[in-house]
């Protein structure tokens, strides 16, 4: 993330919230949240807060919606492709 990029505030803003994230969405640490603080009021601070844990909230539940099969053979089609195989005797997969 270059701060180059972005505003200066866009970027405190943005670089708290990926420093949260890495860290479970913990308060980070670092020299930038003296910097954080005084570019940002205590209600803005809390409003950015909100917005994290709304993101990370909305990216766990689509993920688990819509999350991906671990294993090969479970993806969508591969299951019929399969029975149609052992049906006919071939156990190639």
């Amino acid at each position: 993330m270059d701060k180059s990029d972005f505003k200066y505030k866009e970027w405190l803003a943005l670089k708290y919230a990926r420093e949260s994230g890495l860290i479970g969405g913990e308060e980070p640490k670092g020299d930038f949240l003296e910097e954080f603080e005084k570019n940002y009021t205590e209600r803005e601070r809390k409003y950015i807060l909100k917005l994290i844990r709304v993101q990370g909230f909305a990216n766990r539940l689509v993920n688990s919606i819509k999350r991906s099969p671990w294993r090969s053979d479970l993806v969508t089609g591969s299951v019929e492709c399969n029975l149609l195989d052992n049906q006919q005797g071939n156990t190639n997969k």
